[in-house]
């Protein structure tokens, strides 16, 4: 378990997690990008696209990031194909990393420079650190519960008014039909952009500004857990659409998650696109 006894105890965890992905997305991800070949991509049991570099990243990051914690275990989006079982990690006690290795799989597959490797710190069953990192640009987005959000170690905020009211609705095949027709029809009720299919780039957006709200109906914690947090810490306002907190248990109890720069937009938000619509 962490105890840090200094800021300074801090800072140094945050910088080895930090260099963990940076080494783990210039060793397996980027000498792989614009060079993988049929052999290299598969599809999982769901049609869900993984490629040779989502399986290597995910061991690199599974070996450095528990021995920087000793006792903690692992949550990774290819784990988890494998044995499903492994989501019960978050909700024990202790310390479980939550690894997206390439958030944006079938842009990175198909050779288009927006993915992200994502991970989130879980104690105790409640998220401490989220770490996004644009293997591309080499910019890191993190946030520490509590302690703010940070661009490249530098501290992030939320404009304090977003010059433009304008965000992404992502809608997945899953979704029961009434909540697929909302967010369809809400693209014409609010304006939007289009999605860049990876939710690490979203989240980059939503914190730098870039987008004043986002709303999904896939709640993996791989995609959400690091994401969430830091948009928290930034000063947004982020809540599942049953109007709860987003947790490491959302992803089975929720129909969707809702970004806005703060609560009165997003119950605004809510009220304009699921008007009617019991959750």
């Amino acid at each position: 378990m962490l105890n840090f006894t200094s800021p300074s105890d801090q800072q140094a965890f945050n910088k080895a997690v930090d260099q963990a992905i940076r080494t783990a997305a210039a060793q397996e991800i980027m000498p792989r990008f614009q060079k993988l070949g049929d052999q290299d991509i598969n599809s999982k049991a769901h049609g869900e696209t993984v490629t040779i570099a989502d399986i290597e990243t995910e061991k690199a990051l599974s070996g450095t990031l528990t021995a920087l914690l000793s006792g903690s275990r692992i949550l990774g989006e290819e784990c988890y194909a494998e044995n499903p079982d492994v989501m019960q990690l978050m909700e024990q006690k202790g310390a479980t990393w939550v690894i997206d290795p390439i958030d944006g799989t079938n842009n990175y597959a198909s050779g288009k420079p927006v993915f992200r490797c994502m991970v989130a710190l879980v104690l105790d069953g409640k998220t401490t650190a989220g770490w996004i990192y644009n293997p591309v640009e080499h910019t890191m987005l993190s946030g520490w519960d509590g302690l703010g959000a940070f661009i490249n170690g530098k501290k992030q905020s939320l404009p304090a008014n977003p010059e433009k009211q304008i965000g992404t609705l992502h809608s997945q095949s899953r979704a029961r039909a009434e909540l697929k027709t909302a967010l369809e029809k809400g693209r014409k009720k609010v304006e939007t952009v289009k999605s860049l299919r990876c939710a690490g780039a979203e989240y980059d957006r939503l914190v730098r500004g870039e987008l004043a709200f986002s709303c999904f109906s896939r709640l993996m914690p791989w995609d959400h857990l690091a994401g969430a947090l830091i948009h928290r810490e930034a000063g947004g306002y982020n809540a599942c659409l049953e109007k709860q907190p987003y947790t490491t248990s959302s992803h089975h109890k929720s129909e969707g998650l809702m970004m806005a720069p703060d609560r009165e937009r997003w119950e605004e938000l809510h009220t304009i696109l699921f008007n009617g619509i019991a959750f």
